[in-house]
């Protein structure tokens, strides 16, 4: 009698809990879309709010890249006429207005015509590229293996700097300071990517960074932690701690800003979504509309948040 009791009383404490957690989550609605693939996708990007690009595959085997130009309506296979394969891991635009994709050995895309037409680059060390970013002059990719090369707008190697440490998604906040996330830290440049200088950031193994400005400047972490700076990245203060030891994880992987905005939503495993406002340094978890990972997330002018997941789905949520 004791024990069932015990256990009805624990049921109802749990409720409750659960309830309370709920009740603080914001509600989006969300629509589903399968592409027509079952591979993971791993990169999204809209160029406006109609075109865009999400883009997958399986490791080495199999690359996956679809348009749009409905606004993720629907989705066509863009047509890479090469044999190289793999997966992509991110789409850009660049700072000229042409589009570059990355992924695995070294595959490279780019298209000078928003994106009806892309033609195949190798990058010559083969290593997993995912990161792009880019000032007038130049473009930088970062790989997992550490290290950002700098190339000219020909596709002609012209620096590289190599760390100790896997690198990640990087930015360019401005022509000469970027970020990039890394393994334990956050990488600063203030010579458009010719020095490289470790920053007090730290305790994560951080995934992507999003700047609004220089001095506004946000990093997420696999491990959950959300991070800002609010001085070009001389100091970082924590928004959400990282994860507890031994309890349940929530992983982050990409961050992007809502426009026009205090405002940036994250993306991580099991449909972990976060809203994150760096004027009062806070955030707030989203009800969970899915149990997939959310690997790449974009937010469109009129507040659109589009996201890339695993099994080939798209996702579009109204905030």
């Amino acid at each position: 009698m004791h024990k069932q009791l015990y256990k009805i009383l624990c049921l109802v404490f749990l409720s409750i809990v659960q309830f309370a957690c709920n009740k603080n989550k914001l509600s989006l609605v969300a629509t589903e879309i399968q592409l027509p693939t079952t591979n993971n996708l791993q990169a999204i990007c809209f160029i406006n709010d109609s075109i865009g690009f999400a883009a997958g595959g399986t490791r080495w085997l199999e690359t996956n890249f679809y348009r749009t130009t409905n606004a993720g309506n629907t989705w066509q296979a863009v047509n890479l006429n090469t044999y190289s394969a793999g997966s992509v891991t991110c789409i850009k635009q660049l700072n000229n207005g042409n589009l570059m994709a990355v992924g695995l050995s070294g595959l490279c895309y780019i298209s000078v015509d928003t994106g009806k037409n892309w033609s195949f680059t190798q990058i010559g060390d083969y290593g997993n590229y995912v990161g792009i970013a880019s000032n007038n002059n130049t473009i930088f990719l970062s790989n997992e293996y550490g290290t950002i090369y700098n190339y000219n707008y020909a596709m002609q190697a012209q620096h590289k700097n190599t760390f100790n440490i896997s690198t990640h998604k990087l930015q360019m906040a401005d022509a000469q300071i970027g970020f990039a996330a890394c393994n334990t830290t956050i990488l600063k440049t203030i010579d458009a990517g010719q020095t490289w200088q470790f920053t007090n950031a730290k305790s994560d193994f951080f995934r992507d960074v999003f700047c609004t400005s220089v001095n506004n400047c946000t990093a997420i972490g696999l491990n959950g932690s959300i991070i800002t700076s609010k001085d070009a990245g001389q100091t970082w203060q924590q928004i959400k701690p990282q994860n507890k030891a031994f309890a349940n994880g929530e992983f982050l992987n990409a961050i992007f800003a809502i426009p026009n905005t205090n405002n940036l939503i994250a993306v991580g495993d099991n449909g972990l979504l976060v809203k994150i406002n760096t004027q009062t340094n806070t955030y707030q978890l989203i009800k969970k509309f899915t149990s997939k990972h959310l690997n790449d997330v974009c937010v469109l002018n009129n507040n659109t948040i589009i996201i890339a997941a695993s099994e080939g789905k798209v996702f579009k949520l109204l905030l």
